[in-house]
């Protein structure tokens, strides 16, 4: 077994070493305790990563690429914080081979937490930039069996604004608009809420025209703008 880089094992000693079992009992028990934290809140986890984060701007992306699936596999839940963290940091030097890591990342311990960052903030950035070469891949999303990928398709464009592909976003909903998983249907309303700052007009007819919404997600789309 590959050993782990030199950075990761002294960042998971520093923050095993500022362990609180208070706040890590507290924070595994918001996320219905599937996960183990280390009960670094956000700040302080902040303050101990500094360093890490920085030394990783001197690496190659291939060695980010690595660091970010050792930190993956770590127990627990602020090693995969760190590894988006980094990621984040490391955005200047995304390539096709980040897009993959992004979507292993999505469906490897996957939750809200850590899915709807690496939706948005990170694989939905990155393919803004050349949309048409990478739409095969949202529609590979729309149709795959994990929840998460669809949950992806739908909410990949948050940040979009006027830039997004209505056709798309149209699409990933009806894709699963009958399903009553909890996390999809937020996702439907999440889209159509976050568009609305853009477009309410669009998002009232939406409404209106797709009575086969679910309450939740009706709720959550017309949110702000009712």
């Amino acid at each position: 077994m590959k050993k782990n880089h030199a950075a990761v094992i002294q960042i998971q000693s520093l923050f095993d070493s500022n362990r609180n079992d208070y706040q890590a009992a507290r924070m595994a028990a918001y996320m219905k305790n599937l996960f183990p934290y280390y009960g670094l809140q956000k700040p302080v986890r902040a303050e101990l990563q500094k360093s890490f984060i920085v030394e990783t701007k001197g690496f190659t992306i291939e060695e980010v690429h690595s660091i970010t699936r050792q930190l993956w596999a770590l127990p627990e839940r602020e090693m995969q914080y760190l590894a988006m963290d980094m990621l984040y940091a490391n955005k200047r030097k995304w390539n096709d081979d980040t897009l993959d890591l992004f979507e292993e990342l999505i469906t490897t311990k996957s939750w809200w937490d850590t899915v709807d960052l690496l939706a948005s903030k990170m694989l939905g950035a990155y393919i803004k930039k050349d949309y048409k070469n990478y739409r095969a891949r949202v529609n590979g999303y729309m149709r795959s069996k994990d929840m998460w990928l669809n949950r992806t398709a739908i909410i990949h464009q948050l940040t979009y604004r006027s830039d997004i592909k209505l056709e798309i976003l149209e699409a990933s909903i009806l894709n699963i608009i009958h399903q009553k998983e909890f996390f999809l249907q937020k996702a439907i309303g999440w889209s159509l809420r976050q568009h609305a700052k853009t477009d309410p007009d669009y998002v009232h007819a939406f409404v209106r025209t797709h009575t086969s919404m679910s309450n939740l997600a009706k709720r959550e789309a017309l949110k702000h703008i009712l």
